[in-house]
C-alpha cells in the first residue's frame, strides 16, 4: 500500500469533491490520505480539473464583459 508523502498515512481511492479557487467539482475519482486528507490525482484527472477551471474562468470573464457593456 502506498503511503502519503505528507504524513506517511495510508492512501485509498475515493470518489469525492474538490474545491479550487472557489469552484467545486463533484464526483471525481482520486486517491486521498486517510490521515491528513492530502489528495493525489492522476494525470487525466489533473488535466480535467485544469480544463474545467479554465472554462469557468473564461465564461465568467465573458459574462462580466457583457454585463459591463
Amino acid at each position: 500500500m502506498e503511503k502519503c508523502h505528507q504524513c506517511g498515512g495510508s492512501i485509498e481511492k475515493v470518489v469525492g469533491s474538490v474545491t479550487l479557487e472557489g469552484i467545486t467539482i463533484n464526483d471525481l475519482v482520486f486517491e486521498e490520505c486517510q490521515q491528513c486528507h492530502e489528495q493525489y490525482f492522476d494525470e487525466k484527472t489533473s488535466i480535467f480539473i485544469q480544463e474545467v477551471l479554465k472554462f469557468i474562468k473564461q465564461q465568467k470573464e465573458k459574462l462580466m464583459l457583457e454585463q459591463s457593456a
